[in-house]
């Protein structure tokens, strides 16, 4: 499993995650993958939040267009890397900085 954490962001919001490609370790990892529908190489993301991690939180534009570009920019992505929504979206023409350098 390769694991990254991402700054999402968007007008006036900061939403923390965490995603995990799902890339099997091993023989086991591939058999329960496959047994339960998962496919390799899918991304899951989950919103941080406190000591809680929330994965039934997909409800608008923001975690469509950050999960797709997170999806098909895995490798180039670090983690911890500020992924703008509004840069991404073309509604603005600079990328946002992380909060963390602020």
């Amino acid at each position: 499993m390769d694991c990254k954490t991402f700054e999402i962001r968007d007008c006036a919001t900061f939403i923390p995650v965490m995603c995990i490609k799902m890339v099997p370790g091993n023989e086991a990892d591939r058999y329960l993958m496959r047994r339960t529908g998962w496919l390799e190489d899918h991304i899951v993301m989950w919103k941080l939040s406190g000591d809680k991690i929330h994965m039934d939180w997909f409800n608008g534009r923001t975690e469509r267009i950050a999960f797709e570009h997170i999806c098909g920019h895995w490798s180039t992505l670090e983690s911890g890397a500020v992924i703008d929504v509004e840069f991404i979206a073309g509604e603005t023409k600079q990328c946002k900085i992380s909060e963390r350098s602020s």
